[in-house]
Order: C-alpha cells, then sequence, then structure tokens
C-alpha cells in the first residue's frame, strides 16, 4: 500500500521532505526540487487545461532521473492564445498548490530561431 501523505503546509516541510528524498533516492537535491516544481506547474497547468510540460522535463517526470538528463528550461505547448496562457497560468499560480503560491515574471523578449518572436515568462 501506498503511503499517501498531506501536501506540506509550509516551505520548511517542503524542504525537509525533498531533502529526505533526495538522500533516499540518491539524487541531488538541488534536481529533486527542480523536478518537485515541475510536477507542480504540470498539475497547475492540467487543473486550468492550458496546455502541457514536454522535451526533457516531460520525460524526466515519466521515466526518473536515472535514465534522463537535466534541462535548464521548462518547455510546455498551449493550446490557446499567448495572452489566455499567461492569464490562466497567473491564476492558476496565484490559486496555487497546497499552501504555495507564485506568479508569472516577463523576462523581456527572446528571438527565436523560427519567424516568431515570443517572450520569455517564469513562474516563481
Amino acid at each position: 500500500m501506498t503511503d499517501r501523505r498531506e501536501p506540506p503546509s509550509n516551505s520548511r516541510s517542503l524542504d525537509a521532505r525533498i531533502r529526505n528524498l533526495s538522500r533516499t533516492r540518491q539524487v541531488p537535491e538541488g534536481r529533486v526540487r527542480r523536478l518537485t516544481a515541475i510536477v507542480v506547474i504540470g498539475q497547475l497547468m492540467q487543473r486550468s487545461d492550458i496546455g502541457v510540460i514536454k522535451g526533457a522535463s516531460n520525460i524526466e517526470v515519466r521515466v526518473g532521473t536515472t535514465k534522463t538528463r537535466v534541462s535548464n528550461d521548462l518547455d510546455t505547448v498551449r493550446h490557446t492564445s499567448l495572452e489566455e496562457y499567461r492569464e490562466r497560468l497567473a491564476l492558476a499560480l496565484r490559486e496555487g498548490w497546497s499552501a504555495f503560491t507564485g506568479v508569472v515574471a516577463d523576462l523581456g523578449s527572446i528571438n527565436a530561431r523560427c519567424p516568431v518572436t515570443t517572450n520569455r515568462t517564469a513562474s516563481r
């Protein structure tokens, strides 16, 4: 039977769980922390029905850390306009997960190799 615990109620509790999991699984703490954030953001995106996580981060969540590389970014695919995506993601982050919330921060424009210029966003 799987031991299902309540979500952590504060950042100290979350930090302790991440440290313990990192030690138990022998995975660097930073990687566990990043993977936890990816799962939370993925669940917020799914709950908001705005898109999904793709790329190396998606594979890492599905396959695990031992068979995947670490990615420095978080790639998503959306099925809404960029404006609606940002609005709905911002709302989901404000509503949060357990006791944790976030914001969408505009990091400015980037020039992609495709003909479209996109804006970089970060969630904290």
